[in-house]
């Protein structure tokens, strides 16, 4: 039944016990009255229509409207409802639906509602005709919002950690969903609560896969409905997706002005943050000098207000910018004073990324055992408090390592999958320098074509998210390809000329 139109389920489960002739006198007159009562032309009036009709007359609305109310319902929920027979009686609560298993069978019986392994689903052209011709009621979407906020409230704000991992699970299946109920709500019924729902989804998802969607949606609203403190949450919530998707000079300024909101209302905390990621922002562009400025100013500021986990991720960033100074020793010494701070108040994160600080410091010094174990062990901590990108970034770094001792086939291999990670999460900078990193070893192989492919791919793609630097050193690089290819030298000499093409400090 997988391959046959939905048109034709339908109406094969409406045709049991009754004769081809039957039914097609059925159907005529079904579309007939439909024409007639919701003012379609006989042109736009499709099978599927007529049949979803013909299925909700052998349903018997009259006899059976609890049926209809739970289709309406779940019509609500464009990617189904997961685990429902745990979920249903929490939503249906109050609803007066007394037995929904009776009326899921009639549901299902009658192919408007699908029974999967994952949950209950309406297909969208039932759903689209549901939700024009049977509105679910405003109680009925506000039990469904009041269920999915309760599960946002419950499992969104969860810090990187062993009940990350819970929820995600319990949240990502279910996204689909609440992004459809944001976005209904902010349309019919906006309010100062459902900002509170799109800020606490937009964090969590800036642990995953950071989106500014939800934030657009309520951007406008805000301004009018929302709290001086909730508009400046807004403007920060988005500099920090911009921020993690690379977009540097629009996080800036929306950063800037998120800032400012927070100093107007007195928000010493909010303003500090703002200011520790503009100076991260100033890092990623190279500008060490302001970018080491800001930060100081912003653990400052943190240490005044006593809040340690800001000073620390501020000495964090402080270090990680002596290690793009390549003043290893200073780097070091910050980064092990900042990783102590963060194991005793217990943030899992910051004391991880210390540890992959530290062990691209061992890499850049040339000891690469030291930084292989250091490396694999933070990528275990990232793995365990659900850190996909932090895993990424240290298999990115081990990968380089591979290829610094000639391992060319496992380098190759470590980062592709390192990168395929960074594709998923919508990290560019991370796609940009695995591909970097695997277009100098092609060159070091004498592999001039495939690397320089390669090589322009990163170039472009630091050019696209305005990471001068790197750049720069993808230029270098080319430029050697095509110097060495015009001297016609020998792959092997070729190789141990390519200067370039040796792995350096990275960004984050």
């Amino acid at each position: 039944m997988d391959y046959v139109p939905l048109a034709v389920r339908l109406l094969a489960n409406v045709c049991i016990g009754f004769s081809p002739q039957y039914m097609l006198t059925r159907w005529r007159k079904e579309k007939t009255a439909m024409l007639c009562t919701h003012e379609v032309t006989p042109d736009k009036l499709e099978s599927i229509e007529v049949s979803i009709s013909l299925s909700l007359a052998a349903l018997d609305i009259a006899s059976h409207p609890e049926a209809v109310q739970l289709l309406s319902i779940l019509c609500q929920l464009p990617d189904g409802l997961q685990q429902w027979e745990k979920q249903l009686p929490l939503i249906l609560m109050g609803a007066g639906l007394q037995n929904f298993h009776h009326l899921v069978h009639l549901l299902h019986k009658t192919a408007l509602l699908l029974i999967t392994s994952s949950g209950l689903k309406v297909l969208s052209p039932i759903r689209h005709f549901i939700n024009l011709h049977h509105q679910a009621s405003l109680e009925d979407i506000q039990r469904l919002e009041n269920h999915f906020w309760d599960l946002i409230h419950t499992h969104a704000t969860t810090p990187f950690g062993p009940g990350f991992l819970e929820a995600k699970e319990m949240l990502e299946p279910e996204m689909g969903n609440i992004q459809s109920l944001i976005k209904n709500a902010a349309e019919t019924h906006p309010s100062a609560n459902l900002v509170d729902i799109v800020l606490e989804v937009s964090n969590f998802l800036l642990k995953t896969i950071p989106s500014t969607e939800l934030l657009d949606v309520i951007m406008a609203l805000v301004k009018k409905i929302g709290s001086p403190t909730q508009q400046a949450s807004v403007l920060k919530c988005v500099g920090d997706v911009l921020c993690s998707q690379n977009r540097y000079t629009d996080a800036s300024k929306t950063l800037t002005e998120a800032r400012r909101h927070f100093l107007e209302i007195g928000d010493v905390l909010g303003a500090a943050q703002c200011t520790q990621i503009l100076g991260d922002i100033l890092y990623m562009q190279d500008k060490y000098t302001e970018a080491s400025n800001t930060l100081t100013e912003a653990q400052k500021q943190f240490i005044e207000i006593g809040d340690v986990m800001g000073a620390a991720q501020c000495s964090k960033s402080l270090g990680d910018i002596l290690y793009m100074q390549a003043k290893y020793t200073e780097a070091a010494s910050t980064l092990t004073e900042a990783q102590k701070q963060f194991i005793e108040i217990g943030h899992l994160l910051g004391a991880a990324q210390c540890s992959k600080s530290l062990g691209n410091i061992l890499c850049m010094q040339g000891k690469y055992i030291e930084a292989s174990s250091t490396l694999t062990e933070a990528q275990k901590q990232f793995i365990e408090i659900g850190d996909v990108m932090g895993a990424a970034q240290c298999s990115k770094s081990l990968g380089n390592i591979l290829y610094m001792q000639a391992k060319y086939t496992d380098a190759s291999n470590t980062l592709t999958e390192a990168q395929k990670q960074f594709i998923e999460i919508g990290y560019v900078l991370g796609v940009a320098q695995c591909s970097e990193s695997l277009g100098n070893m092609l060159c070091m192989q004498g592999k001039y074509t495939e690397a320089s492919k390669t090589l322009t791919e990163a170039q472009n793609q630091f050019i696209e998210i305005g990471n001068v630097q790197s750049a720069a050193q993808c230029s270098q690089t080319l430029g050697d390809i095509l110097h060495m290819q015009d001297e016609s030298m020998q792959p092997s000499t070729d190789a141990i000329s390519c200067m370039s093409c040796m792995p350096h400090a990275e960004l984050w």
